[in-house]
């Protein structure tokens, strides 16, 4: 539903296999079941790639499907 919705919008890309998006500002997921993958990311970011790893370890998950990482869309 969200999907179609912004399809509506051309101005703003779809990334229809990514689970997570971060365009360097905003960082957003598919929906609820992407939600760990989205927490893991902004660890990731903050924390570094090792600190996510262990954080997904005690959470006893596998990320699941693409990061998008894109560089800040300009206004």
């Amino acid at each position: 539903t969200e999907i179609y919705t912004l399809s509506l919008h051309d101005a703003l890309p779809i990334y229809a296999d990514a689970r997570v998006i971060d365009d360097g500002s905003v960082i957003t997921s598919q929906g609820p079941a992407a939600a760990i993958d989205l927490a893991l990311r902004l660890v990731e970011r903050f924390q570094g790639v090792q600190a996510a790893e262990r954080a997904a370890v005690r959470l006893e998950h596998r990320r699941v499907g693409p990061t998008l990482v894109t560089p800040p869309v300009a206004a």
